[in-house]
């Protein structure tokens, strides 16, 4: 049961991340180094940016290297 608390977590972020999505991937195409030239890359930049608030403000410590690296292997279909 332990082990799906940070998943549960990184659930309730990214479905409280809402309209934020888009604010903060505009955001971060105008100031930031990261050129955001697709819908699908701000999008993505947003949800990742919105879940990463919501995850810092409920202090849970994440190593960022491996919650990325489990992510792209979920979306790849490894284990």
């Amino acid at each position: 049961m332990n082990r799906f608390i940070p998943v549960l977590a990184l659930l309730a972020a990214f479905v409280s991340v809402g309209c934020s999505q888009k604010e903060a991937a505009e955001t971060e195409a105008e100031s930031g180094p990261a050129a955001l030239e697709t819908t699908e890359q701000r999008l993505s930049y947003g949800i990742a940016y919105g879940g990463g608030e919501r995850l810092k403000a409920d202090r849970v410590a994440l190593d960022l290297d491996g919650f990325s690296a489990g992510l792209r292997h979920a979306f790849d279909g490894e284990e």
